[in-house]
């Protein structure tokens, strides 16, 4: 099996912005990537990262994994460009920080915990805490 740590800094004019790692086995990298690609490229913040749905490929076995919620469009798309499509429950979890104007925001860590109940449900936990005026 495979299995990578990726406690994952990220910066913004030599300063920190995003805290990011997930476990997950041959999935952490996946994980950590979309969660880093959804703050940045997408202006979510932790908490709406983590909760989008995920997708994840690697070689073998050769399909394409998705969470439940993309749109019938998009997977049609996918199976029609020649991809192999499996719906599968959760593809891990992630823990993120983010530290905007170098104070650390009212949500400072997310967890986000997928688990399959007769389907695929999706459970989001967040730990709030309010430390706006503690910088870092």
């Amino acid at each position: 099996p495979l299995s990578s740590m990726t406690p994952t800094l990220v910066l913004k004019d030599g300063k920190p912005v995003l805290v990011t790692g997930s476990p997950g086995g041959a999935r952490i990298i996946t994980t950590v990537l979309q969660q880093i690609v959804n703050h940045i490229d997408f202006g979510m913040n932790p908490a709406e990262a983590a909760s989008t749905p995920r997708f994840h490929h690697q070689w073998t076995p050769d399909e394409l994994r998705v969470e439940k919620g993309f749109s019938p469009d998009t997977l049609a798309l996918l199976r029609q460009w020649g991809h192999t499509v499996a719906l599968k429950a959760s593809m891990g979890r992630s823990q993120t920080i983010e530290i905007r104007d170098g104070l650390l925001q009212d949500l400072v860590a997310v967890s986000l915990i997928l688990r399959h109940l007769e389907g695929i449900a999706h459970e989001a936990t967040c730990a709030s805490i309010v430390s706006a005026s503690r910088a870092v």
